[in-house]
């Protein structure tokens, strides 16, 4: 028996013991909430990820590969709607427009 995580992100994650590989069961809060921005992270995350990348055999695996995901996300991923560039590369443009800051000695 393998541990199963239930992404319930409004209390935390449930565990349960399934035959097979690690799986993830879908829980979202309610529609039009205030945490609609991270649901939508969430579900990215779910769908590009844990979706494609499995099947994931325990918890830790999926721990592990996280950080991988998210440095592809913001170093790789090209987004249409900031000009087909990855959201660090857009980031660090946006700040070279400003001068540095200078702090009072």
């Amino acid at each position: 028996m393998s541990a199963t995580c239930s992404a319930n992100f409004s209390s935390g994650f449930k565990y349960g013991a399934v035959r097979g590989s690690a799986q993830w069961l879908v829980s979202f809060g309610t529609i039009g909430d205030a945490y609609a921005m991270a649901e939508s992270t969430i579900g990215l995350y779910k769908i590009e990820h844990i979706g494609t990348k499995g099947p994931w055999r325990t918890i830790e695996a999926v721990e592990l590969a996280t950080p991988d995901y998210v440095d592809w996300f913001n170093h790789r991923r090209l987004y249409s709607e900031i000009g087909n560039v990855p959201p660090a590369e857009h980031e660090e443009h946006y700040y070279s427009q400003f001068p540095a800051a200078t702090s009072a000695a």
